[in-house]
């Protein structure tokens, strides 16, 4: 009896400090820190190269290239994704969201990669070691007179199933993309994006995605514009 009464009294204690730091407001500073310190950042793209030409290519759906549902290790970046449902739309979405933002980094010209689309192709679906792809990459930026090549290749992109206030299936989108130069073939940067948005009653170390989400359901193409404005804007404000 006496040990279930401490027990007991330790629930109460424990209630009695959740309630005063709600109370206080100290809980949502607390939660922000938290998602903050332990999600995953997203790595930013270089905020200046110097003056040149930038090739930027035409987003590749790897699913048609390793099949749905499978683990499979980019080519380009060398993480790791799991292939899923890639919509009709996607690849050319990418392209143009990356495009839209490289080209507010006025530091630099630019190159359309659409004279290159059956080229890339070719590259994913025949090449699959990354160091052959890469050299394929390099010389479609040769031919072009490009200083770099920015190429990526889509996962997933799934999505959502329902509105922004409630979904049956949330969006889930993974990419990555690599900043090669074409004068020694070298990766100077990759950046990849992995998730399925999430409740936040779900995942709490998601309160920062949750509140720039504006707490609803976003589309597929919102959720990698959210990612890709982070990987880039530095760039953009440069």
């Amino acid at each position: 009896m006496q040990k279930k009464t401490e027990i007991e009294n330790k629930s109460v204690g424990w209630g009695r400090i959740f309630r005063s730091v709600i109370g206080t407001g100290l809980i949502l500073p607390l939660l922000i820190l938290n998602a903050c310190s332990t999600s995953k950042p997203i790595t930013k793209f270089p905020v200046s190269l110097g003056a040149g030409t930038l090739l930027i290519l035409p987003f590749k759906n790897m699913s048609t290239v390793y099949g749905e549902n499978k683990n499979v290790r980019s080519p380009l970046s060398g993480s790791f994704f799991t292939t899923g449902d890639v919509s009709s739309e996607a690849e050319h979405s990418m392209t143009k969201n990356v495009t839209a933002l490289l080209q507010k980094c006025t530091q630099y010209t630019f190159i359309s990669g659409t004279k290159a689309r059956s080229v890339i192709a070719g590259a994913f679906a025949e090449n699959r070691n990354p160091v052959q792809i890469r050299e394929h990459l390099v010389r479609v930026g040769q031919q072009l007179d490009a200083n770099w090549v920015v190429a990526g290749g889509v996962y997933r992109f799934k999505e959502r199933i329902g509105g922004a206030m409630s979904v049956e299936s949330p969006a889930s989108v993974a990419f990555d993309v690599a900043l090669i130069d074409v004068d020694n073939g070298r990766l100077i940067w990759t950046g990849h994006f992995d998730e399925t948005q999430k409740p936040l009653s779900e995942n709490i170390l998601k309160f920062g995605s949750f509140v720039k989400h504006q707490g609803k359901w976003v589309s597929a193409d919102e959720l990698a514009r959210f990612a890709m404005e982070e990987m880039f804007n530095d760039c953009v404000k440069k």
